[in-house]
């Protein structure tokens, strides 16, 4: 069940639609998706595709990292050819009345399967004519697909065939000879006009078109980075030509085709993005025809984006123009990050497992998911099986299931670091590098952690620059994801590493704080269990300082939750529970567990917190600097407990 997206979906209808006054015009710019791992970027591109299947022409494809060919022609591997290839033979579903043209990126893939190097010029041009000549044999034509669509594995999972230009082999026997050649003078023809484009590519270039596709096959063999961006380029602007061709042969209100490249950050799948992006800026330099009909839809948990940006800056998810007239935007690709889902979406999935707890249900599981698409997922499932763990947070976190590879908190940190891999695989580096970093509150203490996370030398690592996982006003005061902190802090309260366990991340984290920032000095001496320490400073304060800058401090002090939250007497230690150390405890105590801790969804220990906490700093206002804003403090903890009644 899909839930939620409705604006980022509203844009994307807009980008894929037929042209409409005040719409996106074409070439419609790149629709990337930002989104940590499991905030739900793939089930978006799912959602877009059952939408419009049928509808357009469309290609979802998740490339991978390709493992290397071992065939003879191993060191012509390209970086972005199975991709492109993959969007060739998935665009291949038939829609009555619609049919793609692909001959030009075909024409491509004839020549670059050919070693030229070793020819004369003149047997050069003989071999690319006799090769095209073949391939206008339906049968030979079907074969060359066939191979092209066993040689990308994955990728062509679920690829129907016969293509409707790669005629069946049954059918050319049924037919007989005079079908074949039929086919053979229909291909030929298209084949030919394929062939001439190669020496103009949109570009004015007048050039020779047989020795331009000669020169592409052996460039292709070369490894230079430059050279294979050449050549991802005159690729990518085959297949445009081709798109383009087939659309401009329907009605004006023809939608456009939409392709959907999950784990957009690849290698493969970056490549292809940033190839599109150059062809369309090197046809509109040239004053060729610009207004390809593709929208390309892609994700990214910040590679790719990070990639883009430095070439050219998107236009925010947040513009004005995405409101007002897609039609005023001229960025040549938009960043739209993905957000947590809200309680109320949280409650329509809750639904489906128990309509008549799902209201509670649904608050619990927000309160520790903040929305997380995976984790709200995976909770709501095991509620559904084990209806009691809505009331066990950290039994539902601990335990496990068939399809997890361990408990589920496990599970959804590993979730969180394959979203810092470019290709989506686990690393247990980057897992426990992310439990590293968990104790610190801002990607500025993060950095202070650099030399206790392994592998890890770089403040340019993954763990500290993926801008899906941290977000904030500035670089410095960004913060991590709150359910991957809350996990990372379970799983560094628990590591037995004496080198990077809780307490040694604490207190580098204490000692690194500036000697004026008391704030972070006694945060870290909170969670490092000096209380004493805290309840001096903080008693001390508020017998001297105003109460606003005094609850300001004490709103730091407690702005984590410490997995092995002491209790109030051991806070406490010898003073007397009336007194302001005393109520200081309480609040130390029971703060940080009723606003932060997921784990506390009794009611009835909910409201006695409350009256607690409302108790005590009512306490501390007839002590303070200034009653009043403790007394607000108190009132609006006494109203809080209100409610549980």
């Amino acid at each position: 069940m899909f839930v939620g997206r409705t604006d980022q979906l509203g844009v994307i209808d807009a980008l894929i639609g037929p042209p409409a006054a005040g719409g996106f015009e074409r070439p419609r710019p790149v629709f990337v998706v930002v989104g940590c791992g499991g905030s739900g970027r793939t089930e978006l591109l799912r959602e877009v595709r059952r939408k419009w299947h049928h509808r357009t022409h469309l290609a979802l494809v998740s490339p991978r990292d390709y493992p290397p060919d071992d065939g003879p022609d191993a060191h012509s591997r390209h970086p972005i050819r199975p991709l492109l290839t993959a969007i060739m033979l998935r665009l291949g579903d038939r829609i009555p009345g619609y049919r793609l043209t692909r001959t030009r990126i075909l024409v491509a893939h004839i020549a670059l399967k050919v070693d030229f190097s070793a020819l004369a010029p003149d047997d050069q041009v003989e071999r690319l004519r006799t090769e095209i000549d073949k391939h206008c044999d339906p049968r030979t034509l079907r074969t060359f697909v066939d191979d092209l669509a066993q040689r990308l594995g994955e990728l062509t999972t679920g690829l129907n065939l016969p293509l409707g230009w790669a005629y069946a082999p049954r059918l050319v026997n049924t037919v007989g000879a005079l079908l074949v050649w039929a086919v053979r003078a229909r291909l030929r023809r298209r084949y030919r006009r394929a062939v001439a484009w190669f020496g103009d590519r949109d570009l004015n270039l007048n050039q020779d078109a047989d020795r331009a596709l000669i020169n592409l096959s052996i460039h292709a063999r070369r490894l230079d980075p430059d050279i294979q961006r050449g050549v991802d380029d005159m690729l990518t602007a085959a297949l445009l030509a081709d798109l383009r061709d087939s659309v401009a042969r329907m009605p004006k209100h023809t939608p456009n085709i939409a392709l959907l490249i999950d784990d957009g950050d690849s290698p493969t799948a970056a490549a292809f993005t940033g190839s599109l992006l150059r062809v369309r800026q090197l046809i509109a330099d040239a004053g060729g025809p610009t207004a390809d009909p593709v929208t390309l839809i892609t994700t990214s948990s910040g590679f790719l984006t990070g990639t883009l940006a430095r070439a050219a800056a998107p236009a925010d998810w947040s513009d004005a123009a995405l409101r007002e007239g897609p039609g005023r935007i001229t960025r040549p690709w938009i960043r739209a990050p993905l957000g947590g889902l809200s309680v109320s979406e949280v409650k329509l999935l809750a639904e489906r497992s128990d309509p008549y707890r799902a209201e509670a249900v649904a608050s619990t599981v927000h309160r520790l998911t903040h929305g997380h698409p995976e984790a709200t997922a995976q909770c709501l499932r095991r509620i559904g099986r084990h209806p009691e763990l809505a009331g066990d947070i950290d039994g539902l976190l601990r335990g496990t299931e068939p399809e997890l590879d361990g408990p589920l908190e496990r599970h959804l940190l590993r979730v969180f670091a394959r979203g810092l891999s470019r290709n989506h695989r686990d690393h247990e580096e980057l897992r426990q590098a992310l439990v590293t970093v968990s104790a610190a509150r801002t990607l500025g203490e993060a950095r202070l952690l650099m030399s206790l996370l392994p592998d890890v030398s770089s403040p340019e690592a993954p763990v500290f620059t993926s801008e899906s996982l941290w977000s904030g006003p500035t670089p410095q005061a960004r913060r991590l994801h709150p359910l991957a902190r809350y996990l990372g802090q379970r799983a560094l309260a628990a590591r037995a590493d004496p080198e990077a366990s809780w307490e040694r991340v604490c207190r580098r984290l204490r000692d690194a704080a500036d000697p004026d920032d008391r704030a972070t000095r006694l945060h870290y001496e909170r969670l490092l269990h000096n209380h004493v320490q805290v309840l001096d400073d903080l008693a001390r304060d508020l017998l001297e300082t105003p109460s606003e800058r005094w609850l300001s401090l004490f709103d730091e002090i407690v702005s984590s939750v410490d997995p092995c939250q002491p209790g109030v007497e051991e806070i406490r230690g010898k003073h007397p529970a009336e007194s302001v150390e005393g109520h200081l405890a309480v609040l130390l105590g029971s703060v940080p567990v009723f606003e932060l801790d997921p784990c506390l969804t009794d009611v009835d220990r909910r409201q006695e917190l409350c009256l607690l906490i409302g108790h005590s700093y009512l306490y501390l206002a007839g002590k303070a600097v200034g009653r009043a804003p403790l007394l607000l403090r108190a009132n609006h903890y006494f109203a809080l407990a209100q409610r549980f009644l």
